[in-house]
């Protein structure tokens, strides 16, 4: 009989085998307990298809073009078997305790999403470090956990780069708005719906995962602001915001959470 892992670990990927190495790297370094690691692979065109052959604790995913972050992610939850799924950029570096300290936090029962502290990362998630480093990541971490030890605060919004999401979230919300195509706001749009649905989102000031950023639209020289700026509008109007509310405004997912929606609205199908 097969053991169902607490944790899914859902890594899409598009090329950049390189960062894949160090994220995957990191994780069987620092993960403890029961665990699954689910690799998505969106279409890449490098060595990423042949070197996960290599690894048969890996569930790869394999998709003929880049279907995009959400769809992505949706497919990794449709295979997904764990009580908790996590989903993480492959440009991410994990580090020590990070499971442990992660799933605290959610067994609080108002808990729905938990994300965590980054060099790179929007505020309030985002902690300054002098030396980014590689080899120094797992010091830096060490000093955090020490520092913050068991803090965590609430937060209407978590970066999509690594979140932990309860399935009893995804059970009532779904999964991730493919409307988002490639990346950005889909993030924004499964917070707040966790929100609706009467969950808190909280952030874990103890866990620092190390973040390259935005390594996938650099190298593929995907216009990333002006991305942005598009979902922005997709984001505006599926929510009735006013076309004159400025990108950056930092309200209005709080101001949203306030409204009342009904469960068939904010479910969104991820099979």
């Amino acid at each position: 009989m097969k053991i169902t892992p607490a944790v899914s670990i859902i890594i899409p990927v598009y090329n950049n085998l390189k960062y894949t190495k160090f994220c995957l790297k990191s994780i069987w370094q620092n993960t403890s307990g029961d665990y699954e690691i689910i690799v998505v692979n969106n279409g890449s065109s490098d060595e990423t298809k042949d070197y996960l052959k290599h690894f048969s604790q890996i569930r790869a995913i394999h998709n003929q073009e880049n279907l995009g972050f959400a769809r992505a992610v949706n497919q990794g939850l449709s295979a997904a078997r764990g009580d908790y799924i996590i989903i993480l950029n492959n440009d991410c570096i994990v580090t020590a305790e990070w499971t442990q300290r992660l799933l605290r936090v959610a067994k609080n029962k108002n808990v729905g999403i938990v994300g965590v502290m980054s060099n790179f990362a929007r505020s309030p998630q985002l902690i300054k470090v002098k030396n980014k480093n590689i080899s120094n990541i797992p010091k830096i971490a060490q000093k955090i956990r020490k520092k913050y030890n068991n803090i965590f605060f609430y937060t209407t919004r978590v970066v999509g780069f690594c979140m932990l999401i309860k399935r009893a979230l995804i059970e009532k919300i779904g999964g991730f708005d493919s409307r988002f195509g490639l990346g950005t706001f889909e993030d924004d749009d499964f917070s707040l719906r966790s929100s609706l649905c009467g969950y808190q989102n909280a952030i874990a000031k103890d866990v620092f995962i190390f973040h390259f950023g935005s390594v996938t639209f650099k190298k593929e020289n995907i216009k990333f602001k002006l991305l942005l700026r598009e979902n922005w509008h997709k984001f505006k109007d599926k929510w009735g915001l006013p076309n004159d509310i400025p990108f950056g405004e930092k309200d209005y997912l709080t101001k949203l959470a306030s409204k009342n929606f009904t469960q068939e609205e904010l479910y969104l199908p991820f099979y």
